[in-house]
């Protein structure tokens, strides 16, 4: 027997244990570390269908790859055990596939086989009487124990569902009779290594010895086998109805869950463990309904994606009574929120008269806070900017400071040169000495050293006053034209002359005499320079406005 095989979906049954649990509900509180695996388990709900996906596709590539036979026979059984619980028309798709195939061949074996199969899905599906026609002309004698046991199983299934179905009608204690005696013959085949045969005589000691507590010993040693099958989902679940009939409701929440999660992880989407847990959270107060919502959810998702008519009717019947204890629970706290209402109701009157005069009189004060607030940003921008403009004139300061002295060091040197000049002119006379003197002031070396000092004093003084001059100088100039200053701290003539210029100096006469050259290589310069601008018409007006903030 398959681990897939489907546990009695016993309609009556079922609601009968809904109503216990809901009235039994209140007892204790159930246990929120099985919840909590039981949430974890179902945020894996996907990983567990990819698996089965993945499985599924397998056994189809090599369905469509095997020419073999038998192994097509095979594999078209697999698949059928593999939807059985998972999607009701994928697996009567290839339950057919298999019949006919069996037929074509002339296996009657596997034909017949195939035959008991969909009475299995027949009755899972709630097509009773069609599961008893593919059984009724069946020849049993030529059919091995382990066919023996599959068809005396299904026509216990059948009988189990019908009679129950028929809610004791005129037939009702037919098919009980009927269920009890094919139950006792498929337990007279069940073979020894059956790895199922806990559950098996667990449903024996049920429904023909009549014998809970036997029973009950099968389903745990079924449970206790580690292997975490479906058959160990459907014994936790009789272990929950078990223990509840008999009060344990602590016990039949641990069994109720468990069954649950065997479910989960087995992907079986015809499930009821779920729904009934659903309904059972729905009676322990509001801080289970969120839970009891999204269990409700799955389950109808599940039945949706199995697509068996009977399952969703199924379904849509125990629904009804979870929105009845749903609407029942709210109502209650409905009733407990209008009490609470008009108590708020009567508080936010009473805050709304004691928050009216607040505001007013904290108005004004909050305009005043805001002013304040307002004077008080606009000081502290102020006191910043006054910061900057301080920090930028000390630094000016320090600068003219440094120019002062530069200007009072070339005056004391040139004064010293001056006295040095007389005195030499003073001894050359005295000594007669006049040719020597005329020999020595006609001397070009003095000056040029005079005017080289000049120059790398001036262009020192000018870059320190205006350190970014020559960056903003090539600005102006076309990008190929641009001048490279070879040594820091340095000008280049034609850099000294526009420094003069952007120090107020206009006339190339008294540029000429300030660099110790003629008026006319002056122009020249201005010319050449003029040439590289961007704008030749504005560049020497530009020029002049050119490192207007000190850095």
């Amino acid at each position: 027997m398959h681990s897939e095989e489907k546990q009695p979906m016993r309609t009556h049954l079922i609601l009968l244990c809904l109503m216990l649990l809901l009235s039994t509900a209140q007892a204790a509180p159930i246990s929120k570390s099985l919840l909590q695996s039981l949430d974890e388990t179902l945020e894996q709900r996907e990983n567990y269908m990819s698996a089965k996906e993945h499985t599924l596709d397998s056994l189809k590539s090599l369905l469509q790859r095997t020419t073999d036979r038998s192994q097509v026979l095979s594999l078209y059984q697999n698949l059928y055990r593999e939807y059985y619980v998972y999607k009701y028309d994928s697996a009567m798709t290839y339950n057919e596939a298999a019949i006919q195939l069996a037929h074509q061949w002339g296996d009657d074996i596997q034909e017949k086989r195939g035959l008991i199969q969909r009475s299995e899905l027949f009755a899972l599906g709630g097509r009773y009487y069609e599961g008893f026609d593919n059984l009724q002309n069946m020849d049993v004698s030529t059919l091995d124990s382990t066919l023996r046991f599959r068809y005396h199983y299904t026509n216990f299934l059948l009988n189990l569902y019908l009679g129950e179905y028929g809610d004791n009608n005129t037939y009702t204690d037919s098919y009980l009779s009927q269920r009890s005696f094919h139950l006792k013959e498929a337990m007279n085949y069940i073979e020894p290594d059956n790895q199922n045969s806990d559950y098996y005589w667990g449903e024996y000691y049920t429904y023909v010895e009549n014998d809970p507590e036997k029973a009950k010993v099968f389903y745990e040693q079924q449970v206790n086998s580690g292997r975490s099958s479906r058959t160990d989902a459907m014994a936790y679940f009789n272990l929950s109805n078990y223990y509840f009939s008999k009060g344990e409701q602590q016990k039949g929440e641990e069994y109720l869950i468990h069954s649950c999660m065997a479910d989960i992880k087995n992907n079986v989407k015809e499930n009821m463990a779920l729904q009934i847990l659903s309904a059972y959270l729905f009676q322990q107060g509001k801080s289970q309904v969120e839970r009891a919502e999204r269990y409700i959810s799955i389950s109808l998702e599940d039945a949706r994606f199995y697509d068996s008519r009977l399952r969703i009717v199924e379904s849509s019947r125990v629904f009804p009574t979870i929105i009845s204890a749903y609407q029942s629970l709210l109502q209650d706290q409905n009733k407990k929120q209008q009490y609470g209402l008009w108590g708020i109701t009567i508080l936010a009157i009473w805050l709304l008269f004691e928050t009216f005069f607040y505001i007013k009189q904290n108005k004004q004060l909050s305009v005043k806070r805001n002013e304040l607030a307002q004077s008080n940003d606009n000081l502290t921008m102020l006191n910043e900017k006054l910061g900057v403009l301080n920090g930028q004139l000390m630094d000016t300061n320090h600068r003219r400071e440094r120019l002062a002295k530069l200007y009072i060091d070339l005056c004391a040197d040139y004064i010293n040169k001056l006295k040095s000049y007389q005195s030499l002119v003073r001894r050359k006379i005295k000594a007669n000495q006049v040719n020597d003197l005329a020999t020595t002031i006609s001397s070009t070396k003095l000056s040029e050293q005079d005017a080289a000092t000049f120059l790398t004093q001036f262009d020192k003084a000018f870059l320190d006053l205006y350190p970014t001059f020559i960056t903003e100088f090539n600005q102006l100039l076309r990008p190929e034209e641009q001048i490279i200053i070879p040594q820091e701290r340095t000008l280049s003539m034609e850099l000294r002359i526009f420094a003069l210029i952007r120090l107020g100096v206009k006339e190339s006469s008294e540029i000429a005499l300030l660099l110790f050259l003629s008026p006319q290589t002056i122009y020249n310069y201005r010319s050449t320079v003029k040439n590289k601008a961007i704008d030749r018409e504005t560049f020497e007006d530009e020029v002049r406005q050119l490192c207007t903030i000190l850095k």
